[in-house]
């Protein structure tokens, strides 16, 4: 997974672009995936002429590193529904909630195929979910982090930020709202001359203005997050016409709901709220407004939702 995070820390915002490993900026370059001592020799200054932002801090992990960091953080909390990433050749995992271990973790961002493009924006969803909900880990776990075992998981590392920098970030993402943007860097699926494997071409100059496009929308202070949020409601629970109900009150308070269904089951114990687009102060004000204390990411773009309401027994009905 490679990862461009720009934190705006006097707006309190932070972009997260992430970068598919299918990537290659040129005919002559071997993809992301396969480029090894590339990736973090050059891409800092294709990413520089793309964003116009200097890439100050680098953070490698190792498959053993990032395994260990979870369990140390005691497990990732994820849910599975019916349309997103589930079963494995290793682990045959149902619709519902699990407290994932580091190599369950990473069991579930591995390429199931491939030779298959869209396994890698499969992937992608999977990675920005799995980013998402560690972020939701540390500021759960706040009491429990220690300085020690921020300098522990420094080690872990391979980095050019000390440790002392790595917890001063950690502590100003913990005593400030901040809000989170999501996007990718665009490409255009090639296959070049002589070559069977597609990649995704990066075009520079379509690539800086889907960035500048991006940090104008992310920096925009009266940016419209409510009103272009696209919101579903699913009732998981025996309650006739509660979604209804549920799109009159959010309608009032100027969130765009889509649609309204019945979920995938009438039994839902618990109501949450998914996010889906990657945009997740969608998700974190809409759990606000209605009262809901879970929340959960389950990056699927494709859906055209930013985020999907799923509501359960335990909802204080209107």
């Amino acid at each position: 997974m490679s990862l461009y995070v720009l934190l705006y820390p006097i707006h309190k915002k932070c972009g997260l672009y992430y970068i598919n490993p299918l990537s290659a900026f040129s005919e002559k370059d071997d993809i992301i995936e396969n480029s090894g001592n590339y990736l973090s020799k050059n891409i800092s200054s294709q990413l520089n002429e793309i964003t116009s932002h200097p890439v100050d801090f680098t953070i490698n992990l190792s498959e053993s590193s990032f395994i260990r960091i979870i369990d140390i953080l005691g497990g990732l909390e994820m849910y599975f529904d019916p349309y997103t990433f589930q079963s494995s050749v290793e682990y045959k995992r149902k619709i519902g909630e699990y407290l994932m271990s580091g190599h369950e973790v990473f069991d579930v961002m591995k390429l199931k195929n491939k030779n298959d493009p869209l396994d890698y924006i499969n992937r992608l969803n999977i990675q920005e979910s799995v980013v998402f909900t560690i972020f939701d880990n540390l500021i759960k776990n706040q009491k429990k982090m220690r300085k020690e075992w921020i300098e522990f998981i420094t080690t872990l590392m391979d980095t050019n930020l000390t440790t002392i920098e790595i917890f001063s970030i950690y502590k100003y993402l913990l005593a400030n709202h901040i809000i989170f943007m999501v996007s990718e860097l665009p490409g255009k699926l090639t296959v070049f001359p002589g070559s069977e494997q597609p990649v995704l071409f990066i075009e520079k100059e379509l690539a800086k203005t889907a960035f500048e496009k991006f940090e104008s929308d992310l920096l925009d202070e009266e940016f419209p997050y409510e009103e272009i949020a696209k919101i579903e409601i699913l009732n998981g629970t025996a309650v006739p016409g509660l979604a209804k109900k549920v799109k009159s009150f959010l309608n009032v308070k100027r969130f765009n709901v889509l649609s309204v269904s019945n979920a995938w089951t009438q039994n839902q114990k618990v109501s949450m709220v998914i996010n889906r687009s990657g945009n997740s102060e969608y998700t974190y004000k809409i759990a606000e407004v209605l009262g809901i204390k879970k929340v959960h990411h389950i990056i699927s773009k494709e859906s055209g939702m930013d985020t999907t309401i799923l509501l359960g027994e335990n909802f204080e009905n209107f």
